[in-house]
C-alpha cells in the first residue's frame, strides 16, 4: 500500500531520483511494478513522479548498480537539472515537467502517476522515479506490486555478488 497525507502547500517536483533495479549486462529488463488505484488521485495529489524512458538509458553490457547510476546519469544536463538541490534547480525541475528533454538519443518525459480506481499503470523498475508531494486536500492511496523475472534472478544475485 502506498498512502499520501497531504503533505504540501505548494507542490514541487523533488530532486531524489532513484531506481529500484540495477542495469543488468544482458540489457534485459529485471522487473515491472504494478501500481493501481484505489480512489481518485489528481495531479499534485501525491502520486509518483517517473522519468519515462530512462529505463532505455545505459544497458551497455555491464551490471550498474544503482549508486553508480546516478553518477553516470549526471553527465547528462537532463539529469544534472533533475538533480540540482539549488533554487534555480527548482525552476529547471519545473520546467522538465512541462518540456520533453533528451539523454542522447533517447526522448525522456516526466511524467505523474494519477488516476481512478482500477485503473493501473506498469513500470519497468529500471525507471527514474520518485515520490511526489501531496499538494491536495485529500490522502492518495494505491496498491503496488512487484513482478520479478525468474529468468534473470541468476544474473541479479552474480551482479550484487549474492551466492
Amino acid at each position: 500500500m502506498l498512502f499520501s497525507l497531504p503533505n504540501a502547500e505548494e507542490w514541487i517536483v523533488p530532486n531524489e531520483w532513484h531506481v529500484d533495479s540495477p542495469r543488468l549486462a544482458s540489457g534485459r529488463g529485471p522487473d515491472v511494478q504494478l501500481f493501481t488505484f484505489l480512489d481518485d488521485i489528481e495531479l499534485r495529489g501525491g502520486g509518483a513522479l517517473v522519468v519515462a524512458g530512462s529505463h532505455r538509458l545505459l544497458n551497455e553490457g555491464r551490471f550498474i548498480k544503482a549508486k553508480e547510476l546516478r553518477r553516470l546519469l549526471r553527465t547528462e544536463p537532463f539529469f544534472r537539472e533533475l538533480y540540482s538541490e539549488t533554487p534555480a534547480g527548482a525552476e529547471a525541475r519545473a520546467r522538465l515537467m512541462e518540456e520533453t528533454g533528451a539523454a542522447g538519443d533517447v526522448a525522456l518525459e516526466l511524467e505523474e502517476l494519477a488516476g481512478s480506481p482500477g485503473d493501473a499503470w506498469f513500470v519497468d523498475m529500471r525507471v527514474l522515479h520518485t515520490g511526489a508531494p501531496n499538494a491536495s486536500a485529500r490522502p492518495s492511496l494505491m496498491a503496488t506490486h512487484r513482478f520479478l523475472r525468474g529468468d534473470v534472478v541468476a544474473e541479479l544475485a552474480d551482479g550484487h555478488g549474492w551466492t
